[in-house]
C-alpha cells in the first residue's frame, strides 16, 4: 500500500492539473491510505504487517491457511 500510494502522489504532483475534476478523488484516496497507515502504527518502534507465501497460499482453500506462517 505505501508503494502504491507513492506513486499516486507523485503522479498528483506531477500531473495533478491534467487530473481535472479526478484530482479530489486522488487527493482523498492519498489522504485515506495515509491515515490508515498512521493509525496501523501504534509504537514508533514496531512495524506491524502481514505476509504470506504467495506460492502456497494462492491455492489453498482459506480453511487449509495456518494461522501463524513462519517468517
Amino acid at each position: 500500500m505505501a508503494f502504491t500510494i507513492t506513486m499516486l502522489s507523485w503522479s498528483v504532483i506531477e500531473f495533478g492539473g491534467m487530473m481535472k475534476t479526478e484530482i479530489q478523488h486522488a487527493r482523498e484516496a492519498i489522504r485515506w491510505a495515509t491515515d490508515y497507515l498512521l493509525k496501523a502504527t501504534v509504537d514508533a518502534n514496531v512495524a506491524d504487517v502481514m505476509t504470506k507465501e504467495g506460492t502456497t497460499d494462492d491455492r489453498a482453500p482459506p480453511s487449509d491457511w495456518s494461522s501463524s506462517p513462519a517468517i
